[in-house]
């Protein structure tokens, strides 16, 4: 199996260091290069053609929003991962709609970065557990909204749902119930559908912004 193919691209030498090193402990995964501004990863990355890139949103030169634009035509483009110090939805929002698949906290970047890269390489989405509870913030409203729609998922939806709140791919949902990855696709799309959820990513953040709502309600 060839083993996923990454760069690093952040103005902090000690960052890179240390998410190299996380990375290259993992046999799967290979980092091809790491680089310290926008303008170099914007090369490393047509260079290299990686699979994913692991992007500073701050560095000099070019923003890590930068070099995502750069590539937002290109069919070849890597899945892109963002490092961040933000914990606001507005940024957060503004980076996934571009097409960004993964949103990592910083300060928590050498715990994450090993999930997040193997959850993006597959074509999900991953965002620090640790900005779950805090960058989606919860109100009665939502909470209140949720419920209803809980009601209307089947049994099987339901325990997907709870597994997506703990950011399980599809694939390692499929490998917990024992049942086929093509599956649970299906049963995420009926999910969506029974919640009235459109676009890319508006599901794990349904999951992630009512994760006390959903475990309540499937505990109750």
């Amino acid at each position: 199996m060839n083993p996923i193919k990454i760069i690093i691209a952040d103005d902090h030498p000690l960052v890179r260091s240390g998410l190299r090193e996380a990375i290259e402990r993992e046999r799967d995964m290979f980092v091809l290069e790491e680089v310290g501004d926008g303008r170099e990863a914007v090369k490393s990355v047509r260079r290299h053609r990686p699979d994913v890139a692991v992007l500073d949103i701050e560095m000099p030169y070019l923003s890590g929003v930068d070099v995502v634009r750069a590539f937002r035509d290109d069919e070849n483009a890597p899945q892109f991962i963002m490092l961040t110090i933000h914990r606001s939805e507005e940024v957060f929002r503004t980076v996934m709609a571009m097409g960004v698949h993964g949103y990592i906290l910083k300060e928590s970047a050498i715990t994450d970065v090993v999930n997040g890269i193997r959850t993006v390489f597959e074509g999900e989405y991953f965002v620090s557990p640790v900005l779950a509870a805090g960058l989606f913030q919860q109100n009665s409203t939502a909470a209140t909204a949720a419920a209803p729609g809980l009601n209307d998922l089947t049994p099987t939806e339901q325990k997907i749902l709870a597994l997506i709140t703990e950011n399980l791919t599809t694939r390692a949902i499929a490998e917990k119930l024992n049942i086929s990855p093509r599956t649970v696709t299906h049963h995420r799309e009926n999910i969506s559908a029974k919640l009235g959820l459109k676009g890319s990513y508006t599901l794990l953040r349904y999951a992630l912004e009512n994760q006390s709502v959903i475990k309540h309600f499937l505990n109750s």
